[in-house]
């Protein structure tokens, strides 16, 4: 067991409170009450997208207001895990009388061992263990009230959830309307808002990027036999490929290839030429959520790291999901990104490829929250030089051909699992109601340019 006597001398606190004069019988109701209402602006960090109280101002405002606290780390009550995870035991004590005699109040913990990216650490070595002990000791002196706004404001998330982040900088809220053009866009940056993630001078999305997502992994999207993705809804419904004039039709072959990657239980085999694509997007994504962000005086939810999949049951075995690149606070819609052609050039029309996709978000989100609250897609096409963003609103009427191609495609890989059918059943044709195939614009009616960096302006 680790003893920990955190007296030190009040002046290392940095704190211009003074210390509370204590009633006879200190209780909890009257060290939450002293200590949450400690401002702990300036003794806070940023790391990857977390805000932390500095354990070292932690412990000096603790010991400013309650010197006699002590902490305990006990290695009894460590918890080893199955899968090789640890968890720290922290508790802090709070003698009612100042010279540490008297009744004690107390606070426990037990605080995972986890990354920069707050994911547990498999066989976690010295450094990770102390860190975690660190981290443990603040999260005690959080539950007595010192720096309990930041967990529950939405300025941090510390148990990993997906973070809100709220435009808190006032000179923003005099920011009338976002600049037009890139140039006014940097002075507008000048300003900065939302200091706890957005830092002075920035000058771009990519520098904004950056800050909104520091660090980024590529990583393989693991299959998933009974699941259906959003990602994957075009060649499920439909089948997919470029013709000559590189636009994407239907395809028959791609969706009995899409077909026998499910039943081999692969994901589709990425080329060595098509690999370079991809990591482009995955690097460049935040870009477009940050051109997002900027262009509209708001942040989302959702985003980079703290990416969440929702998936929706259809059945006691299968299910579809969805993981967007943002979503809107109001829940109202969802921000998809594309960097397309390698930051090249931006699509020249709406790339109504994605359509299925974000259909298929849409729905899924509206299932999960059980709401019919989100209505559209905002489809950030972001490069380094340009950005578009169009606006895609719900057609009830291609949902409603997307379920039922999705339902013919799910049912007949089931019977294949199952060995009722084979392959060869897959339909030629996808189904297409008539309303789209005699209105063949019917879809343009959903889909609104909002913005061009090109032009300079936004699109009314």
């Amino acid at each position: 067991m680790y003893n920990v006597n955190m007296s030190m001398k009040n002046n290392l606190s940095g704190s211009k409170e003074k210390p509370a004069k204590k009633p006879k019988n200190i209780t909890y109701g009257y060290v939450y009450d002293i200590l949450s209402k400690i401002d702990t602006t300036g003794k806070t960090e940023l790391k990857n997208g977390f805000t932390y109280l500095k354990w070292s101002y932690a412990t000096a405002l603790m010991n400013a207001h309650f010197p006699q606290h002590h902490i305990y780390f006990v290695d009894e009550k460590h918890k080893f895990l199955e899968d090789g995870s640890q968890e720290i035991y922290c508790r802090c004590d709070i003698p009612t009388n100042s010279d540490g005699t008297g009744e004690v109040l107390y606070k426990e913990v037990w605080y995972p061992v986890t990354d920069y990216k707050n994911s547990p650490i498999i066989k976690p070595n010295c450094f990770d263990l102390n860190t975690a002990r660190m981290r443990a000791m603040v999260k005690c002196y959080a539950m007595f009230g010192l720096g309990i706004q930041i967990f529950h404001d939405g300025t941090t998330m510390p148990e990993g959830l997906p973070p809100v982040v709220n435009v808190t900088n006032k000179t923003l809220l005099k920011i009338k309307k976002l600049s037009k053009s890139q140039e006014k866009q940097a002075k507008a940056l000048d300003v900065a808002f939302d200091e706890g993630l957005i830092k002075h001078g920035l000058t771009n999305a990519q520098e904004l990027g950056t800050a909104l997502q520091p660090n980024v992994e590529i990583q393989d999207k693991p299959f998933e036999k009974y699941n259906m993705r959003a990602s994957n809804f075009i060649r499920y419904a439909f089948g997919s490929r470029q013709n000559k004039e590189k636009k994407y039709v239907f395809s028959y072959a791609d969706r009995k290839a899409k077909l026998q990657e499910d039943i081999d239980c692969k994901n589709k085999e990425i080329d060595e030429r098509g690999k370079p694509f991809i990591e482009y997007g995955v690097f460049n994504e935040r870009c477009g959520i940050a051109e997002w962000c900027l262009i509209n005086q708001t942040s989302c939810a959702n985003y980079g790291d703290f990416q969440e999949s929702f998936k929706i049951p259809i059945d006691d075995t299968w299910s579809y999901s969805a993981t967007p690149d943002g979503i809107m606070h109001d829940k109202k819609g969802i921000v998809e990104v594309k960097c397309s052609k390698m930051g090249k050039a931006c699509y020249d029309d709406f790339p109504k490829q994605y359509i299925p996709q974000i259909e298929g978000q849409l729905w899924i989100l509206n299932t999960h929250f059980k709401t019919d609250t989100f209505k559209y897609v905002d489809l950030v096409n972001w490069t380094p030089d340009r950005t578009k963003i169009w606006r895609y609103t719900h057609n009830p009427t291609y949902l409603d051909m997307l379920k039922k191609n999705l339902e013919e495609y799910r049912i007949l890989l089931d019977k294949i699992y199952k060995g009722e059918d084979n392959i060869d059943s897959l339909p030629k044709k996808p189904y297409v109601p008539d309303i789209l195939i005699s209105r063949k614009d019917e879809i343009k009616h959903n889909i609104q340019l909002l913005f061009d960096t090109k032009k300079g302006e936004e699109n009314e």
